[in-house]
This record gives C-alpha cells, structure tokens and sequence, in this order.
C-alpha cells in the first residue's frame, strides 16, 4: 500500500511533464491572446465564446479530470498550474493581451496576478469569484476587472424579467446598472457584469 501512492504520484507528473513539452512547441506562435487560467464550468463556456468569436487564447487547467474533458471538447489547454512562472511563460503571458481567471482559490489568484503583472506589466486582467465578498481584496492584488458570479447571475436573471415585463433592452440595462452601482459603489469600475 505504501508505494501505490508514489507511484499515482509519478505517473501524473510524467503526464504532466509530458503534455506540457508537447505544449511548449505548439504555443510558440501565440500572439495577442487570451491567457484563460481555469476550463471549468465557467472557463469552458469563456473558451466557446472566445472560439465562436475566432479570438486566439490559451487555456492552462491544473485539475486532471478538467484538463482531460476539455482537451475532449477541442479546446486549446494545456495541463500545469497557472500560478507557475515556468507555466505562464509557456502559454506566452508576455504576448497576451489579457489573462482572464476562472477559479476561486484566493490565495493562488493573488499570486498568479502578481506573477503575470511581474512578467507583463500592461496586461488587462479579468477574475472570476463564487461571490462579491473578495472582489476588493482582488482588485488591491491587481484584478482590473472582478466577475462575482452571484451578483452576475441575479443581475442577468432580473434584467431578462425585465424584458419579459416588457421594459427595452435599454431601460432594462439602465436599471441593473443603476442597482449594480447601489449595491456596491465602492466598486464602480471594478465590477464587471
């Protein structure tokens, strides 16, 4: 019993090691990209859209079962920890345009921000959190723009009632700005909905 451990252990970082030579040649190209850190369930819809929209990127996932269901899915991932210099220097972080997180581990974000920012200071950043309760502390650690789902999701879900009552796209739009910005004014201009 005690080797079994060890050896799950070598066996995923070989496949690691391995997908991520594989990895290093097919990104050298890679200019004016999205670096989407994290193909989840939110970072798999972002890369659909970024596919549909022909908008070139990356996606980097350290979980195995996601990295494999989206390589499944054809998108363009590569298996490593985004919060790794070695990993943000392969999927170009100097060349991209933007690095968009999808995960909600804190502490990795913020060290994952810091390194991007150390390794390209002009990048436009866009996190991904469960809720607005880190959205200020991640906008301090260098987030140009937080997504807090819940407040996302209930904003977008009332702004199509608004619809189905009747109200314009626009006077819809104008409303959950109005409320977005009540909610929480401290965060005007960091909040992204």
């Amino acid at each position: 019993m005690g080797g079994s451990p060890s050896f799950v252990g070598s066996a995923s970082h070989r496949f690691a090691a391995s997908a991520e030579e594989a990895d290093i040649r097919e990104q050298q190209d890679l200019r004016d990209h999205v670096l989407l850190c994290g193909c989840g369930r939110v970072g798999r819809l972002v890369a659909l859209v970024l596919e549909s929209a022909k908008v070139p990127y990356i996606a980097v996932e350290a979980d195995l079962t996601r990295f494999r269901r989206a390589r499944r899915f054809g998108h363009n991932v590569i298996f490593g920890d985004a919060s790794r210099k070695h990993v943000l220097e392969v999927a170009g972080i100097t060349r991209a345009r933007v690095i968009v997180v999808t995960f909600d581990r804190r502490y990795t974000v913020e060290r994952l921000l810091h390194r991007a920012r150390e390794q390209n200071p002009n990048i436009s950043s866009i996190v991904s959190v469960t809720d607005d309760q880190e959205v200020l502390r991640l906008a301090r650690a260098g987030a140009g723009t937080v997504f807090p789902e819940n407040l996302a999701a209930g904003l977008a879900l009332a702004d199509q009632v608004l619809l189905v009552c009747g109200f314009s796209q626009g006077n819809a739009a104008h409303i959950v700005t109005t409320i977005r910005g009540e909610l929480h004014p401290q965060l005007m201009g960091l909040v992204g909905i």
